[in-house]
């Protein structure tokens, strides 16, 4: 007689199963309400750099000014392999599809991993090294056992964030479109799922490099570094060691150098810089304001909901963490 599944194991194929359901419902909405075109001069543009850097085999800036003064190599370097694969086999030379399905994609990963991340905060963070398989797979066992619910399945914290993620008005509206908002969210999300999940000095170098990517991608993603550090402090107590740190930052730090040596003439011209005075400016009440309709009555209901249970489960360290994630809305 075959034996029951285990508790890790019902937690384990419950946690793929409910993946696989976020990532098709996020990628079916995102593609059919997918742009027509690219309507924008930044999807534009990416569209250009993404073909000239096919054609010429040297990797081209996405250009926003007149005087070909350009940046975010990062955004066309991820997604070039899409389009060589798309072009590779369709024969269509045109990045305009495959940059709109891109986004829809990266939306949709971001979705599933910021399920991860709540999971892992809700089971706990995996020590760093040393640990035989066997005592960590118990001590998952006996934190998913207290977490689940009476059917075996995990609680619905999880994927209730992820499903609210996914609908959100903002995020769905801005990974529906050829730009960097989906891919920007995908890499803030990997850094600190990676982070969260590292079990050797390795993951924690896989995580740096994907915080460090960020500001290739979109210049304010730089602003990311400090929720992630917040975390790495918050999380990671007893791994403050200096190969530790190295490790959790260095990447990022070597990585976030090569974006601003590579964007220095587009960072120079952009205006936004000269005149930052700030996280509080006259733009700081119409971001305010698009958060506000993006939660509506129920989102700030569960907003402080959320703050309260916050605050008696994890201290105000989690709230400094989660409102962190905020300041890219306001650079």
């Amino acid at each position: 007689m075959d034996k029951p599944p285990s508790a890790l194991g019902r937690a384990v194929a419950s946690t793929s199963l409910n993946l696989f359901v976020l990532f098709l419902a996020s990628f079916l909405v995102r593609r059919a309400w997918v742009n027509d075109g690219l309507f924008e001069h930044d999807s534009v543009k990416l569209a250009q750099a993404m073909e000239a850097t096919y054609e010429t085999g040297r990797l081209q800036p996405v250009e926003y000014f007149a005087d070909k003064v350009g940046g975010r190599h990062g955004l066309v370097l991820v997604n070039l392999p899409l389009y060589a694969g798309y072009r590779a086999i369709t024969g269509r030379v045109s990045s305009e599809h495959i940059l709109l399905v891109s986004a829809a994609l990266f939306g949709s990963l971001a979705v599933c991993l910021l399920y991860l991340i709540v999971e892992r905060l809700r089971f706990g963070v995996p020590p760093l090294g040393g640990v035989p398989e066997a005592r960590l797979k118990a001590e998952l066992q006996t934190r998913r056992l207290k977490a689940e619910l009476p059917t075996g399945l995990p609680t619905t914290a999880a994927f209730g964030a992820g499903l609210m993620f996914s609908a959100s008005p903002i995020f769905l509206s801005v990974s529906t479109g050829a730009k960097d908002h989906a891919l920007s969210a995908f890499l803030a999300a990997l850094a600190m799922s990676l982070l969260l999940g590292a079990r050797t000095r390795g993951g924690l170098v896989a995580a740096s490099a994907a915080l460090g990517l960020g500001p290739l991608v979109r210049d304010t993603n730089v602003s990311l570094v400090l929720p992630y550090a917040l975390a790495f402090v918050w999380l990671r107590r007893g791994e403050r060691r200096a190969q530790d740190v190295a490790c959790a930052f260095a990447p990022a730090v070597v990585m976030i150098a090569l974006a601003m040596w590579l964007q220095r003439e587009w960072l120079a011209a952009m205006v936004g810089y000269h005149t930052f005075r700030g996280v509080w400016s006259a733009q700081t009440p119409m971001a305010l304001g698009a958060l506000s309709r993006g939660f509506g009555l129920i989102g700030w209901a569960l907003v402080v909901c959320g703050l309260v249970e916050l605050r008696r489960r994890w201290g105000w360290a989690a709230i400094a963490v989660m409102a962190a994630w905020f300041l890219p809305e306001f650079i």
